[in-house]
């Protein structure tokens, strides 16, 4: 029984591990961040149809020259009149398709402003996710080296001679074996509110992460400039400047007044009932209208300094991301093929010594430097894969 049990509980752990490439397709269908700006856009379709429709017209029911002594007698005179009017403003030509043009150019900022919501979060579950793995490696290397320091520290126990020297060679070698286990213990601390912060990046509860990083090739910088103008919160502020753009129109257009039709039927109950047609606009006269176009035209190169600006900032931001990517690349390769082959040799050597009855001070010494060599390297690695992955972010990939 306690045999099946275990091999199920097996099993639930590994259906539990979630793929990088799975968690990030998920997200993006279903976070809720997400769905929240993709509503926002979509009242601006509702927007965009009220804008084509004109106000609604206004009725007004008015009864004059009520007499006070006798209210009820509409009799008395010609002016007394009961009346029925119907107002109704009419746009100047072009002023709804403007306003139309301003809320799809609204509607383009905050569409792109999904794409670019959706590729930060596509790279904060990246740096998470390496983060998870660079403990998970960590704590792989510390279960390995806390293994081979036990087997070690029995093999010096049954080859050396039992004195002080020896005694004291242990006491060190337990006081290592301490400091790797406290150090797993704040990883795992630490690897705990990692896939926290994961789960709730990818708006669903991830138990473990089944992720292999492997440092590959280096891409050349230009094909990164070349791809650089796909930078989603640079199509924003390119949104923004065309937005700034149409709202100059609409406060051009303000300058041209609306026309107001008016028809009221007026009814008298001794005389003939009449009919009134009026127009009425109105007069530009206080200049307005000029200062509302003057402050738009400052939006749009206030925009336009920002978009230029932003293209500076971006592109400096991938030459210093492309430098940390060449410098991880390169640590970890000589990590790799120069340093840790080296080290791996010299503890074989010292474990021979160990087997011979040699102390074990040389051999604590190189388990400390193969922590910190590996610790670099995973290090680097996870170095290499963040550079990319916010280069990713910064040409506007979402995978």
């Amino acid at each position: 029984m306690r045999g099946i049990f275990l091999t199920l509980l097996t099993v639930a752990t590994l259906l539990k591990a979630e793929q990088l490439d799975a968690i990030i397709a998920n997200t993006l269908l279903q976070h809720a961040s997400l769905k929240s700006i993709e509503q926002r856009m979509n009242t601006l379709d509702d927007a965009m149809a009220k804008a084509e429709l004109f106000n609604n017209p206004e009725v007004i029911l008015g009864i004059n020259d009520l007499l006070i002594t006798d209210p009820l007698n509409r009799s008395v005179e010609p002016m007394q009149t009961t009346t029925l009017a119907l107002k109704q403003k009419i746009p100047y030509f072009g002023k709804r398709q403007a306003m139309h043009e301003v809320l799809q150019a609204r509607k383009d900022v905050i569409y792109h402003s999904l794409e670019a919501a959706e590729v930060a979060l596509v790279k904060a579950i990246k740096l998470t996710a390496y983060a998870i793995w660079e403990h998970d490696a960590d704590l792989k290397i510390i279960d390995d080296l806390l293994k081979t320091l036990e087997q070690s520290m029995e093999l010096q126990a049954v080859y050396s001679r039992t004195n002080e020297t020896s005694h004291m060679q242990m006491m060190i070698a337990e006081l290592s074996l301490s400091q790797l286990k406290i150090k797993k213990s704040k990883l795992e601390s630490t690897r705990h509110a990692l896939l926290a912060r994961l789960s709730y990046l990818a708006d669903t509860d991830i138990a473990t992460l089944d992720l292999d990083l492997h440092v590959t090739v280096l891409t050349p910088l230009q094909v990164y400039e070349e791809q650089l103008e796909n930078n989603r919160d640079y199509h924003v502020k390119k949104a923004q400047l065309m937005q700034a753009k149409k709202e100059v129109l609409i406060a051009k257009l303000a300058r041209q007044s609306d026309v107001t039709l008016g028809v009221a039927y007026n009814y008298r109950a001794a005389f003939d009932d009449y009919v009134n047609i009026s127009m009425g606009m109105t007069l530009p006269i206080y200049g307005r209208e000029t200062h509302d176009i003057e402050a738009s035209q400052k939006k749009v190169l206030e925009a336009s300094f920002v978009e230029a600006d932003w293209w500076l900032q971006i592109r400096a931001q991938l030459q210093t991301h492309y430098a940390a990517l060449q410098d991880a690349y390169t640590v970890e390769h000589i990590i790799t093929d120069e340093t840790l082959p080296q080290i791996d040799h010299m503890l074989e050597l010292a474990d021979a010594a160990i087997r011979s009855g040699a102390d074990m001070t040389d051999y604590l010494e190189l388990i400390e430097r193969k922590l910190a060599l590996d610790e670099q390297r995973i290090g680097a690695v996870v170095r290499y894969y963040s550079a990319q992955a916010r280069i990713s972010a910064l040409i506007g990939e979402k995978e």
